[in-house]
């Protein structure tokens, strides 16, 4: 297990690196006393808590579907990366959406979703209507 204490006075990571292929890492480490994952995937990362990561991935089912190629602890390299993804996390935390921000996506949504479904309706309307007749009903 490798450990890292930055001067800036970032949290201590100890934990382990497991690579699954060329595209796939997964991190799972303890940052102040608490399990974390940090995963890696087609150059995009992402930071969740022990719990949340195995409730989304089906109890860990990824781990066993993955061929593994290597467990190495931390690298520091990645391990500046984790710290960064908690400091977004931290940051997002601190500044979160304003219920006028939510109004407004809200209000793009229903927007669109009226928009698509007037598309919808007008071809459907636009088809040729059939009535049916109780022969065709079976009765």
């Amino acid at each position: 297990m490798n450990t890292n204490q930055e001067q800036n006075g970032a949290s201590r990571l100890n934990g382990n690196l497991l690579r699954l292929g060329d595209q796939r890492e997964i991190a799972i480490y303890l940052r102040d006393n608490m399990a974390w994952v940090a995963e890696f995937k087609n150059g995009r990362a992402s930071v969740s808590t022990e719990s949340h990561w195995f409730s989304a991935n089906q109890g860990g089912r990824v781990l066993r579907h993955m061929e593994l190629a290597s467990i190495v602890p931390l690298p520091d390299d990645v391990m500046e990366l984790i710290e960064r993804l908690h400091q977004r996390l931290a940051q997002a935390a601190r500044h979160p959406v304003t219920s006028s921000e939510t109004a407004t996506v809200v209000a793009r949504f229903r927007s669109r979703l009226m928009k698509l479904l007037r598309s919808i309706l007008s071809k459907r309307s636009a088809l040729p209507r059939q009535t049916a007749t109780s022969a065709d009903r079976g009765y």
